[in-house]
C-alpha cells in the first residue's frame, strides 16, 4: 500500500484531531432557567459537570465514534491505494501490434479470443497499474499515448491524462490483413521514448515508460533503432500458437500444447511460351506445428468449384526453428482469362493466410523484334525459345523508318542489343497537364518511341538515363549491389557475375539502379507514360563475358520478357502485397480513374502526368478493381458500362507473418529486449479513499442517530 498525500494527510490529522478533543473538554453555556425542582434533570447535572472546563474525560462512546469517522476522513485525505506492482508516474507509451498475426487465436482454437484481443487486455491492465493521483495529491497526474502499428505506425490517442479517452482508443484497435514493420513507429516515437541527455550538470531525463504488445513476428526488427537506455518492455502475446514446443530452445509458447498454423505463404501463374493456351499455378505452404499436417487445398475458377488436393506439409524443425514446407501445382487448360482462389479448406489458427487471389491473363504468343547491327546467336536462340508468334530481326536503320511511320507499336516488346537509336527521329507527345519545364520538352519532340524494350550494351536515349562516358570502362566490374526482391533478379540472380567493358550510365529520377557494379549503374529499370525499358548496361556475349552461355542468363531473358509485356510490372509477380502502395501505368487517354475494393468501396485515384495512379496502402486481401474512361490496354477489359478495367489480386503470402509462433526475445539495431511474459504484468491499482469516506459517512450516520437517541430517552 503507498500513500498518494501523506504530507496533506498529517497536517489535518495534527489539526482536526486535537481540536476535537479539546472541544469535549470545553464546559458548554447553558441558558440559566428556574425550576421547581432538580430531581428530574439528574442527567443534565450530571452533563454540566461533564463539561466543565478541564475536567477529566469520561469513556463516550459519541466521541469514540466521532475520533474514528475523523480518523476515516483524514486517512482519505492520505489517499492510500493498494497495487501488486508500483506503477511509475510521468509519461506512457502503449504500443499494440495489430497485423494480420495478431488476428491469430490467442489460444489456437479457431473462433475463440484473438491475440489482439489479450492485447488490448495486457494493454488495460498496464493502464490500470499507472498510479492516478487524487483530488488532495499534488503529484501531475500521468500522461499516456496510444499507438497502433502493422505496416505503418498510426496514433490512436495521443498523450493525454483523461483515462478514459485512453481505454476507449484501446478498444477501438482492429486487426488488419497487412505485414508487420515496426521501424517507422520507433522513429516516431524517438522523442518521446529515447531519454534526453542534461544540460551541463544536470541528470539526463528518462524517456517515457513504453510497453510494446505483439507476438514479435516483425520482419524488420533490425532496422529499428532502440535507445539501450530506454524504458521499454516488451509484452509477448500468445501463450500457444504453432511453433517450438517447451524447452527446445526456439521461439513459441513456453507452456501449453503446441498449435500449428498451415498458411500459404508463396502463388503465382505461368504460361508457357511455347503452349500460351495452358496455365501452370505454383503454390507454395508452410507449417508451423511440431508435427506434418495434410490438409484440403481448393483452387477455385473465377468463384466457382474447382480441383480439391490434399498436400502433406512438414513440421517445424526444430533444430532451426523453421517452419515446414511443401507446394503444389496445378496446371489447367484455359486459354481464357480468369480470376482464381487458392484455398485451405481445413481450419487453422490464423484465417488471413488460408486464402490467396491471381488474376490469369489471356493467352497470346508475343510480336518480337531484336534490332541489332549484327548477329547475336545467344540471344537469339533466347527469344525463339518463346514460340513468338512474330520475331523480326531489324537493322538500325530498318527500325527506324517504322518509328518514322508510327509503326512500332505492333510489337510487344524490342530487344535493342547494343543500339541506342540515336539518329532516330524523337516522337512528338500532346500536352497533357505536365509542368512548364516538361512542356517545353514535349514541344521540342524529346521522347521515345512508345513500347517496351529490354536494352544490352546501350544507353538509349530514355528518361533518366544517360552515358556517363563515351568509351566504356576497359576494367573488370564485380556486381557489388543488387535488389534481389526485384521480379527478374528473384529468379535469376546475378550477384557472382563478372562484367567486362560496362557502359557507364548516368542515372537520374524517373529512372532505378536495379543492380550496380564496381563500375557504377549496371542494370536499370526507367518508364514514362508509353514507354518502359529494362537497360543492362553490357554485353552477355561480347568482350570475354560468358554470362551468354550460363543456363541464368536464359532465365534473365525469359523472366525480363515476363516481366515487361505484363500489365503492369508491379503485378508481374502475381500479386500485390497487403500493405504495399503501388503505382501503376494507364494507356494514354485514360481519365477519371477509380479504385473499387473487395468490400464494394470505390474511391478517386488522380493520374500523374506520366499517366500512372497510385494506389493504397490496400490493406485487404481479395481482388481490387481499377476502372478509368479510355481505351483498355492489352490485357485489360472493358465494363458493361464502357469504362475500362483492370484487376489487382491483393494477398498476405507473408511467411513471417504466417510463422505464428510468439517470439520470446526482440532483437533491434544494436539492442535486445526480453519478453516480461504474463507473470510479471503489473496489477491494477486501488485506490482506497472512497471507501475510507463512506466509511467515515457511515460512521457518522451512526454517531447522529445513537446522539439523537440518547436525548430522545
Amino acid at each position: 500500500m503507498t500513500w498518494l498525500a501523506p504530507l496533506l494527510g498529517g497536517v489535518v490529522a495534527a489539526i482536526a484531531i486535537p481540536s476535537l478533543l479539546v472541544l469535549y473538554f470545553l464546559k458548554l453555556r447553558r441558558k440559566e432557567v428556574d425550576v421547581s425542582t432538580t430531581l428530574l434533570w439528574k442527567k443534565t447535572i450530571h452533563d454540566m459537570q461533564a463539561n466543565a472546563p478541564f475536567q477529566r474525560l469520561r469513556r463516550n462512546l459519541l466521541l469514540y465514534l466521532q475520533l474514528l469517522a475523523l480518523a476515516l476522513a483524514i486517512l482519505a485525505i492520505a489517499q492510500p491505494t493498494l497495487r501488486g506492482e508500483r506503477g511509475q508516474g510521468g509519461r506512457h507509451v502503449l504500443i499494440l501490434d495489430r497485423s494480420a498475426s495478431m488476428a491469430a487465436d490467442a489460444d489456437g482454437e479457431p473462433g475463440g479470443e484473438t491475440r489482439l484481443d489479450e492485447a488490448k487486455a495486457r494493454a488495460l491492465a498496464v493502464l490500470e497499474s499507472i498510479p492516478e493521483p487524487g483530488p488532495f495529491s499534488s503529484e501531475a497526474p500521468a500522461e499516456v499515448m496510444v499507438v497502433a502499428f502493422d505496416t505503418k505506425p498510426a496514433v490512436v490517442r495521443s498523450f493525454t491524462t483523461n483515462r478514459a479517452a485512453v481505454r476507449e482508443a484501446v478498444e477501438r484497435i482492429e486487426a488488419s490483413s497487412t505485414p508487420t514493420a515496426i521501424a517507422d513507429a520507433m522513429t516516431l516515437l524517438r522523442p518521446y521514448v529515447d531519454p534526453s541527455p542534461g544540460e551541463g550538470d544536470a541528470a539526463p531525463t528518462p524517456g517515457a515508460a513504453t510497453h510494446l504488445f505483439s507476438d514479435g513476428r516483425i520482419a524488420d526488427l533490425s532496422d529499428a533503432r532502440l535507445h539501450p537506455d530506454a524504458d521499454f518492455t516488451y509484452h509477448a502475446i500468445g501463450g500457444t500458437g504453432g511453433g517450438a514446443g517447451e524447452g527446445d530452445g526456439t521461439d513459441g509458447a513456453a507452456t501449453g500444447e503446441v498449435v500449428g498454423n498451415v498458411g500459404i505463404v508463396a502463388l503465382a501463374a505461368e504460361r508457357p511460351f511455347n503452349e500460351p493456351g495452358r496455365v501452370d499455378i505454383f503454390a507454395r505452404l508452410i507449417n508451423t506445428a511440431a508435427t506434418a499436417r495434410t490438409v484440403d487445398v481448393q483452387l477455385q475458377i473465377d468463384g466457382g468449384g474447382g480441383d480439391l488436393r490434399s498436400i502433406t506439409v512438414p513440421g517445424m524443425d526444430a533444430a532451426t526453428g523453421s517452419a515446414g514446407s511443401n507446394g503444389i501445382v496445378f496446371s489447367l487448360d484455359r486459354p481464357e482469362a480468369a480470376v482464381c482462389t487458392l484455398a485451405v479448406l481445413d481450419e487453422d489458427a490464423l484465417a488471413a493466410d488460408d486464402r490467396a487471389h491471381l488474376v490469369i491473363p489471356p493467352a497470346r504468343r508475343l510480336r518480337l523484334a531484336m534490332v541489332a547491327d549484327r548477329p547475336n546467336p545467344f540471344l537469339e536462340f533466347v527469344l525463339e525459345a518463346t514460340s513468338p508468334a512474330v520475331l523480326d530481326t531489324l537493322t538500325p536503320s530498318a527500325y527506324e523508318r517504322l518509328i518514322e511511320a508510327g509503326e512500332t507499336e505492333r510489337y510487344d516488346l524490342v530487344v535493342l542489343d547494343g543500339v541506342a537509336l540515336e539518329r532516330a527521329p524523337l516522337v512528338r507527345r500532346e500536352d497533357d497537364g505536365a509542368e512548364p519545364s516538361e512542356r517545353e520538352d514535349v514541344e521540342a519532340g524529346v521522347g521515345f518511341p512508345p513500347g517496351r524494350y529490354l536494352v544490352f550494351n546501350a544507353a538509349p536515349r530514355l528518361p533518366g538515363v544517360a552515358l556517363a562516358s563515351e568509351a566504356p570502362s576497359d576494367e573488370m566490374a564485380v556486381v557489388v549491389e543488387s535488389k534481389r526482391e526485384h521480379p527478374v533478379l528473384r529468379v535469376s540472380p546475378i550477384d557472382d557475375e563478372r562484367v567486362f567493358r560496362q557502359v557507364r550510365l548516368e542515372i537520374g529520377p524517373p529512372a532505378e539502379v536495379v543492380a550496380r557494379s564496381s563500375e557504377g549503374p549496371l542494370i536499370v529499370e526507367t518508364f514514362d507514360r508509353d514507354a518502359q525499358a529494362l537497360i543492362v548496361a553490357f554485353d552477355p556475349a561480347r568482350y570475354r563475358n560468358d554470362w551468354a552461355l550460363d543456363r541464368g542468363f536464359v532465365v534473365f531473358v525469359l523472366a525480363a520478357i515476363d516481366y515487361l509485356v505484363a500489365d503492369d510490372p508491379t503485378l508481374s509477380a502475381g500479386s500485390l502485397r497487403t500493405g504495399t502502395i503501388a503505382s501503376l501505368s494507364l494507356p494514354s487517354g485514360a481519365e477519371d480513374a477509380r479504385l473499387e475494393g473487395p468490400d464494394g468501396s470505390s474511391s478517386p485515384l488522380p493520374l500523374t502526368p506520366d499517366g500512372r495512379v497510385n494506389v493504397g496502402p490496400l490493406e485487404e486481401i481479395g481482388v481490387y478493381r481499377l476502372t478509368w474512361s479510355g481505351p483498355p490496354g492489352p490485357r485489360d477489359v472493358t465494363l458493361e458500362t464502357g469504362r475500362s478495367a483492370r484487376l489487382l489480386p491483393v494477398n498476405l503470402l507473408d511467411e513471417t507473418e504466417s510463422t505464428i509462433a510468439p517470439a520470446s526475445e526482440l532483437t533491434f539495431d544494436t539492442t535486445a529486449v526480453s519478453s516480461a511474459g504474463p507473470s510479471a504484468e503489473p496489477e491494477g491499482s486501488r485506490a482506497l479513499w472512497p471507501w475510507l469516506l463512506v466509511g467515515c459517512l457511515v460512521i457518522v450516520l451512526v454517531e447522529w442517530w445513537l446522539y439523537n437517541r440518547r436525548v430522545y430517552l
